[in-house]
């Protein structure tokens, strides 16, 4: 999962594995601004094969991986906590809650508060509520 370690599952495989220490740190400081040439640095290559060979391994660009991890904190901290949308949009890496709220709804197709909404709702259905009658 999200906030599995990523080390050791590249195997044999090199490249994924010069690859890992970048994933590790956008995975671990996903709130943080984290550049290209830091990612890059970390894992030995230039900026450009850096971008090249991530994109080509992992199917995504290395900004688009960031942004995937914010989301998926942010899923978590929407159904979890009571935090605003602006305090999750900060503390997930999004410094700008307008910007946070557009990306979510492009991410999951709606909005964070009926995101939020909808799973506490799906909650209480689940959980289903046992009251105890008193006796008359």
């Amino acid at each position: 999962t999200i906030n599995e370690p990523y080390d050791e599952v590249a195997g044999d495989d090199d490249e994924l594995n010069r690859l890992l220490p970048a994933i590790e740190r956008m995975s671990k400081d996903f709130a943080q601004q984290l550049t290209v040439a830091e990612l890059a640095r970390e894992c030995g290559y230039s900026e450009r094969h850096f971008m090249r060979l991530f994109k080509d391994r992992m199917a995504v660009t290395p900004h688009r991986f960031l942004e995937q991890v914010r989301m998926f904190h942010a899923l978590d901290s929407l159904r979890h906590s009571s935090h605003s949308v602006a305090t999750i949009a900060e503390t997930c890496g999004f410094h700008d809650a307008s910007a946070f709220s557009k990306r979510f709804k492009r991410f999951t197709g709606t909005t964070p508060l009926r995101y939020r909404r909808s799973h506490r709702e799906e909650i209480k259905r689940q959980r289903g509520l046992a009251i105890p009658r008193s006796n008359p």
